[in-house]
Order: C-alpha cells, then sequence, then structure tokens
C-alpha cells in the first residue's frame, strides 16, 4: 500500500506572458483541500517579467482584480493568505532537481522556474517534469494549463481516483468554459482519417452542433476509457519526458499515441471540474496559429499515425483552402502566406 506521505502531487504550470491568467489559477490552486501537493511553475522565456510578478503576488504586494460579475470569481477570491514561500531556478538547476536543503526549510514552496528559451509547450513542460523526476518524491503529475481554474476538490477527486483504479495511469477532467458550458472534449477512439476530416479540419464547423460529431467524444457524466484527453489538464500517474519537436498544438495526440504504444490507460474523470478560459494560453494568433497547427499536424501524421498518401492530401487541400479564404478577411494571413506555403510544401 502506498503511504499518503508517498501522495504528492506536483501541479506544473506553463507561462508565457500570462502572470495574470497565471496568479489567478494559482489562487484556485492554493484553496485546494487535499494539502501534499508542490505547484512548479516554469516560465518560458515571457519578455513582461512574468516570474518577477507572479513572486510579487506570492508575496502579498500584488493581487489580481477579478470583475465582480464573473460568475467563477469565487473560484480565486478572495485573495489566499501570503506570503507563499517560493524557490526560483534556472533551467539547468531546476532540472538537476533544486536545492533540497533550501526546500527543506519551507513546506513544498511554490517553485517558480525560468527557462531562459520559449521552446513551446513540451519543451517549457519538460523542464517541469525533469524537476519532479530528479526530486523523485511523487505519485502524480498534473500539467495544468495557466488559463485554467479548478475546485477545491480537484486534486483530492482525482488523487482518490488514481488509489480506487490502479490500472489507470492518465486521466482528464471535465472541462467548462467561463459560462459553465463544455466546450473541450476527450477524445473516445483513436485518431483515423474521418474523425480527422470531422473534427480536425475545417470540416468540423459544418457539424459540430450534431450528434455524430458529439459521438466522436466523451460528453457523458460517467468515468470511461478514452483514447486521448485535452492537453490544457493532464494528470499523469506514469509520465516521461514529452516530445519536444512541435511547438504548440497535437500535443494530447501524441501523447495519446504514445500511452497507447506503451500499453497505458487513459481516462476521462468528470467528477474532477475545471474551467478554461478560451484558449488564452495560446499567445500566437491568426496567421501564425494555423502554421503552427499545421506543421504539428504534419509532424503527428509523419511520425505516429500513419494515413496514406491521398488521406494525407484531402486533409492538407481543406487546410490550404480555409488558409486563402481567411485572406480575404485578415491581413496577418496574406502576410505569412509564404511561409505557410512553405509547411504546406515541406
Amino acid at each position: 500500500m502506498i503511504s499518503n506521505e508517498r501522495l504528492k502531487t506536483y501541479i506544473i504550470i506553463l507561462n508565457y506572458n500570462g502572470w495574470t491568467d497565471t496568479i489567478e489559477c494559482l489562487e484556485s490552486v492554493f484553496r485546494s483541500d487535499y494539502l501534499n501537493f508542490q505547484v512548479v511553475v516554469v516560465d518560458n522565456n515571457s519578455p513582461n517579467n512574468s516570474l518577477e510578478y507572479i513572486k510579487a503576488w506570492s508575496e502579498g504586494k500584488i493581487n489580481v482584480w477579478t470583475d465582480p460579475k464573473n460568475q467563477l470569481r469565487h473560484l480565486s477570491f478572495p485573495p489566499v493568505q501570503k506570503p507563499i514561500s517560493s524557490v526560483y531556478y534556472t533551467k539547468k538547476e531546476a532540472e538537476k532537481g533544486g536545492n533540497r536543503d533550501l526546500e527543506n526549510k519551507f513546506n513544498n514552496p511554490l517553485i517558480l522556474i525560468q527557462t531562459g528559451h520559449n521552446g513551446g509547450f513540451a519543451f517549457g513542460n519538460n523542464v517541469g517534469i525533469s524537476y519532479a523526476l530528479a526530486k523523485d518524491d511523487f505519485e502524480y503529475i498534473w500539467l495544468l494549463n495557466n488559463d485554467t481554474v479548478i475546485s477545491s476538490n480537484s486534486i483530492s477527486i482525482s488523487v482518490e481516483f488514481f488509489k480506487k483504479h490502479p490500472e489507470v495511469d492518465l486521466i482528464g477532467p471535465k472541462i467548462l468554459d467561463t459560462n459553465n458550458e463544455d466546450w473541450q472534449w476527450s477524445f473516445l477512439r483513436r485518431v483515423s482519417f474521418w474523425s480527422s476530416l470531422l473534427t480536425q479540419s475545417p470540416i468540423r464547423w459544418l457539424v459540430y452542433k450534431t450528434s455524430y460529431y458529439r459521438s466522436f467524444f466523451a460528453t457523458n457524466n460517467i468515468p470511461q476509457k478514452v483514447y486521448s484527453i485535452p492537453g490544457s489538464s493532464m494528470m499523469f500517474r506514469k509520465i516521461e519526458l514529452l516530445d519536444e519537436n512541435t511547438f504548440l498544438f497535437w500535443e494530447e495526440f501524441i501523447i495519446a499515441e504514445r500511452m497507447r504504444s506503451s500499453g497505458l490507460i487513459t481516462y476521462f474523470v468528470p467528477d474532477v471540474i475545471i474551467w478554461h478560459k478560451l484558449g488564452k494560453s495560446i499567445s500566437k494568433t491568426g496567421a501564425k496559429k494555423s502554421i503552427e497547427n499545421l506543421k504539428s499536424g504534419n509532424y503527428f501524421f509523419d511520425n505516429y499515425l500513419y494515413l496514406s498518401n491521398l488521406e494525407r492530401c484531402i486533409l492538407l487541400l481543406l487546410r490550404v483552402l480555409s488558409y486563402m479564404l481567411k485572406m480575404l478577411f485578415d491581413k496577418s494571413y496574406r502576410k505569412h502566406l509564404g511561409e505557410f506555403l512553405r509547411v504546406v510544401f515541406s
């Protein structure tokens, strides 16, 4: 039997220029009724001094204003008691496990890590994962987007589920938007050409509200085995470093394929609820976002899931048509057309 002391959970929160969202997320995390956790904020070299603001928050010097009309305000307001002890590391220091003697002076201090480089989702999270693996004092690792807030029982419900289901290695929560509506779902079955066509291409906007579209996802309020869960909230029992060959997008499918090939099991657990602010963690906009999505999708199909040349061409053609249409209304798409075409023909 695993002792309670061993059931420590690391919560890794990746930040890039989003310190206000990160602080709101932290306010919700530090309200948790589960006490054996440690928060690791990894900053991907934000040019707006994000870590300095987050440290000032932990010392009680600043707070983030939350709109009184925000129906989720109670999840992060009023502010939790400060100061919250914190320890700062460089990437190199963190990957070696930090300074145990310094950390032992506190009780699970807030860890602040500066990577010194914006290498994307997997890169930044890997720095936090490397820190936790070097420490080797945990049972679970939760990768949590900085533009989310959680309920006070999110960790405790997750830990209890893992304890009752030792065969499960990764779980994802029910994800709501700020209006308490479902908007990110877990995939029930492995990605295929057909599911990619209907859920990952521009065609999805034609079928989004149909029951057939929803049939690809876990939308019932019951725990169930799934193929993949959204990357905004992933709690692992067993974890290895993520594939850093994508900057953004498709990470959840890459993780799903690696889990599948290792015989590891993923579950959707709707009793765990988080709220996600409609993509605010994605700093890229317009054409750049489309280009990164295409790059990552190409990498996924090149390295993890085989599609025929015809199937790849159909998906690519739809992406090109969508991009061309957006060029009519957004000059950023016209500006980056050359970069987009280089990815198309690479």
